[in-house]
């Protein structure tokens, strides 16, 4: 018996991103073996953070993967937490329903809806940029006014939006 790699059958675009994240899901932490789509609900953080990353670099085709940095975004992102080490999260899980349903607090979207935005703006549009480190892109608004606070007048970054999927915001 041989069984293909997942695939999801949509009906309509708008299913697209759901579709991706359940087929990441499914690569990402299915045991050998095992009935199809039979996953894991949860997952520890550090193994969300390398599926996250193998995914960020073949979708954005970027070399310049997720730093420590961009994780700690990510995870206080997805945790609404406040903590600055990723140590802190090392035994945090993700439950599916975190990572595609539910929505991230005071938003109305998913933490993959708008990390899959992030890599659909750097792919379509951003790519030389990000790979040249133009791009700072994972950081809060207080992270940018605390590195632009001593920088000279017209210094200025670039990162991805809080409220808007795929959005970037200059600061």
């Amino acid at each position: 018996q041989t069984l293909s790699l997942p695939v999801v059958v949509i009906v309509h675009g708008s299913q697209d991103n759901n579709a991706t994240a359940t087929v990441l899901w499914d690569n990402a932490f299915a045991e050998p073996g095992r009935v199809p789509f039979a996953v894991p609900d949860k997952v520890q953080w550090p193994q969300l953070c390398e599926a996250l990353n193998m995914k960020f670099k073949a979708e954005v085709q970027s070399s310049r993967g997720l730093t420590k940095e961009n994780l700690v975004f990510l995870a206080q992102k997805l945790f609404n937490s406040t903590s600055s080490h990723l140590e802190d999260y090392s035994s945090t899980t993700v439950s599916w329903s975190q990572f595609n349903r539910e929505n991230l607090p005071g938003r109305n979207y998913t933490f993959w809806q708008w990390f899959d935005g992030v890599m659909e703006v750097l792919k379509k549009h951003l790519k030389p940029h990000w790979n040249d480190g133009a791009i700072l892109g994972f950081v809060n608004k207080q992270q940018a006014h605390d590195l632009l606070i001593n920088k000279p007048d017209g210094t200025f970054l670039l990162r991805f939006s809080d409220s808007e999927i795929g959005g970037i915001t200059i600061a």
